[in-house]
């Protein structure tokens, strides 16, 4: 039986349709597996801290409660090994 290593993912936005659409794709491409989708960066942290573990995490800039750059801060001090990729829409 053969098993094959999927890197783990997280979506944090709060934006349920788009990481909805984000995770479909992402989980579609082989490698990669959407194990944690979060409203905030609280709600993201706190999933950490239960046991959590993701390599990559895709965080929105603008959200309620902990914002990206909140999220970002705190994950370069307690999970520095995760890759973080900010996604954001700016309106003008």
């Amino acid at each position: 039986m053969s098993t094959t290593l999927r890197v783990p993912v997280a979506l944090v936005d709060d934006h349920t349709l788009l990481r909805s659409m984000l995770a479909g794709m992402i989980n579609d491409m082989p490698g990669y597996e959407v194990v944690l989708q979060a409203n905030n960066g609280a709600e993201f942290i706190e999933a950490l801290q239960g046991g959590v573990h993701v390599a990559v995490a895709v965080v929105d800039l603008h959200m309620p409660v902990m914002n990206g750059f909140e999220t970002m801060t705190w994950m370069r001090s307690h999970r520095p090994a995760t890759r973080i990729l900010a996604l954001t829409v700016e309106r003008s």
